[in-house]
């Protein structure tokens, strides 16, 4: 996925305190901190070479990544909306020299990356995307993974630039490379604030009240255990069709969710189904 060349306006942002701008998201900063730490075990496992990861302050971004940038998108569940993993074609070559036992060096000129190096950038994309819930965990409990379908949003986002420099001094003067997170500012708003003119509902505050609306609509399978017969291994080779096993409905119903009791009731019927009516949580 390829994003369009634009026009590029950047302009420094604080994400201290509440600011339209922002939605009032005021810890993005310890979000990258977290995410880079993560990121520091991951590139030194890609390339088998000591690395450090550092992230810079947070900017506003009125464009889209360049047209010389690789993209992938990550959707964050359950907010909606993508946040965007970008590389240039220039860095991407590099760490893929590197990941292949080079030293970092390419100086080809390429329209789109190389398959190998499209590859990459989905190892490094999923990185980001395994490590994002625990660096997001203090602001907001979500889910994200990789979206193929999804577009960059055009819009303004919230940038933040990661640098991994690889510490081998054979390889010395290539040994930093750059990616980035793009946040769109829509969906800043839907994790941590309130959107530009947003009620009192949408407060700083409310973030908290629209993550347990959205995880309260979590549907589960409910099982209803009737009965629990217990068979020798013989005795079960032996079934076929027709033959009957016999059953004793106990007293009290067990209502299960992922393999543990939520309630008891007594069987019944409603409607002319069968039911369980709960009687003890």
């Amino acid at each position: 996925m390829i994003a369009s060349a634009a026009p590029r306006q950047v302009v420094p942002v604080s994400l201290v305190r509440s600011a339209p701008e922002t939605g009032g998201l005021s810890a993005l900063d310890r979000v990258g901190q977290r995410l880079a730490r993560g990121l520091e075990e991951f590139f030194t496992g890609l390339v088998s070479r000591p690395t450090r990861v550092s992230v810079a302050g947070p900017v506003i971004d009125e464009a889209g990544p360049t047209g010389s940038t690789a993209v992938r998108l990550v959707r964050i569940d359950p907010f909606g909306g993508a946040m965007t993993v970008a590389v240039g074609y220039a860095e991407l070559a590099r760490l893929t020299d590197l990941f292949y036992g080079g030293e970092g060096r390419d100086g080809l000129v390429r329209q789109r990356p190389f398959p190998s190096e499209e590859r990459l950038l989905d190892r490094i994309a999923g990185a980001v995307c395994e490590l994002m819930p625990a660096a997001w965990q203090p602001v907001a409990a979500i889910a994200p993974q990789l979206d193929e379908e999804a577009e960059p949003d055009p819009g303004p986002a919230v940038v933040q630039m990661f640098a991994v420099a690889i510490e081998d001094v054979a390889i010395e003067e290539r040994a930093e490379f750059t990616f980035a997170c793009r946040y769109p500012l829509e969906l800043l708003g839907s994790l941590a604030g309130p959107r530009p003119g947003a009620s009192a509902a949408g407060s700083e505050d409310g973030w908290q009240a629209r993550l347990m609306e959205s995880a309260l609509t979590v549907r589960f399978p409910v099982r209803a255990v009737f009965a629990e017969p217990t068979l020798a291994v013989a005795q079960l080779l032996k079934l076929r069709p027709g033959d009957i096993l016999p059953v004793c409905l106990p007293g009290a119903i067990e209502l299960r969710v992922g393999g543990r009791t939520v309630a008891r009731g007594a069987a019944g019927e409603s409607n002319g189904r069968t039911a369980v009516r709960v009687e003890q949580q």
